[in-house]
């Protein structure tokens, strides 16, 4: 039996629309998969061409920095150097009120005094209207001088009544007498004690002037300046 033309033709349309739809779905396949693989590839090449930070040593990944670092001081320039404020100081000596100063002055004036470390002679002050005995001759000869640390007021009490007494020649301590130099009213104080010490035979408490008579047995004269014994 024969078929038609027609009947193979449209058979042989179909045949040839199938073969070329399968042709087509491989080509499509086949595109697929070389796009897909070229995807693949551009993803790789980029995430190999992406930086990477260099990797630190264990001990240093999480080491902080010290919070006990030390600021250190900006260096100043040289004509900036000598503009800071000296830091070596000086404590200043306290000023003494006047009568210390006077109490300070008579102690260093006592200090250079020749006579003032002489033996003392301890006696007591008289006791009002007792009656002692005058020196005797061939007893140890003793002198009447200021106590060293006597203050300037004492002193100059101690002159003024001294040069207003009966016999007592106060002319030694003025200005060109044997005494006056060194100028200076300790040793001014202790002449006139001694003259009057003297002339009062030499009587203990002659020498007390408020606590301030000092009896020595060594010679405190010096120079022309003769202490009477």
């Amino acid at each position: 039996m024969t078929m038609p033309k027609q009947l193979l033709a449209f058979i042989l349309c179909l045949l040839i629309c199938l073969l070329s739809s399968n042709i087509n779905t491989e080509a499509r396949r086949t595109a697929a998969a070389k796009e897909g693989n070229q995807v693949g590839r551009f993803l790789l090449f980029s995430l190999n061409s992406m930086p990477v930070s260099p990797k630190l040593p264990s001990h240093e990944q999480f080491q902080l920095p010290s919070l006990n670092s030390v600021p250190v001081s900006p260096v100043l320039p040289d004509h900036e150097r000598f503009l800071l404020p000296s830091l070596n100081i000086v404590p200043l000596s306290p000023k003494l009120p006047d009568h210390e100063h006077d109490r300070a002055l008579t102690s260093h004036q006592a200090r250079n005094t020749p006579f003032l470390y002489h033996q003392a002679v301890q006696a007591p002050p008289s006791s009002g209207n007792s009656t002692l005995p005058q020196a005797c001759e061939g007893q140890q000869p003793t002198w009447c001088i200021a106590k060293p640390l006597t203050d300037e007021q004492r002193l100059l009490a101690n002159i003024d009544y001294n040069c207003n007494q009966a016999g007592i020649d106060c002319s030694i301590i003025q200005p060109g007498g044997k005494c006056y130099l060194p100028d200076n009213n300790y040793v001014h104080a202790s002449v006139v004690m001694n003259l009057y010490y003297k002339a009062n035979n030499k009587q203990p408490h002659t020498c007390y002037f408020m606590q301030s008579g000092l009896i020595i047995s060594e010679d405190p004269s010096f120079g022309d300046c003769t202490y009477p014994s």
